[in-house]
């Protein structure tokens, strides 16, 4: 009974889709051209992210030998963040900025007195690990805003 009734509804759909078509394809269409005047307006594609070269990248940690006696609090005042943190010259990226490193997000929320323009600090918590890290350069892209 299901099956007839099933069979019943797609005969009916097909029916109405037909005569849908038989009605819309004897219509004439006009054909406008639209004279459009030249521009000298680009309308450029706004990308997500800028591309700003190789950097120098290298890292740090809260200990005194990196850090001095800021320990992990950053320029702009909050906690650094291992996985989120960077510092960063502050006139070639703005603090608040999103850093794309290795496919990662940061955020420029630090600067340093050895970090000046192409160079990025990338925060450890362990240092052991930002010796692991050692010296890199690396790509570097910058998240635009909306």
């Amino acid at each position: 009974m299901v099956n007839k009734i099933f069979i019943i509804s797609i005969c009916i759909n097909l029916i109405l889709m037909s005569l849908i078509f038989l009605n819309t394809s004897n219509r004439k269409v006009e054909h406008k051209v639209i004279k459009q005047e030249p521009t000298t307006e680009l309308n450029l594609v706004k990308l997500p992210y800028q591309d700003l070269g190789k950097f120098k990248c290298t890292a740090y940690c809260p200990c005194k030998k990196c850090s001095g006696n800021f320990k992990d609090m950053t320029a702009i005042g909050v906690r650094a963040k291992e996985g989120r943190t960077i510092a960063v010259d502050p006139k070639v990226i703005p603090y608040g900025s999103i850093v794309i490193i290795n496919n990662k997000e940061y955020i420029a929320e630090d600067c340093g007195s050895a970090i000046k323009n192409k160079c990025i600090d990338i925060y450890f918590k362990h240092h052991k690990d930002a010796k692991r890290f050692g010296v890199k350069y690396l790509k570097i892209k910058i998240k635009n805003g909306d």
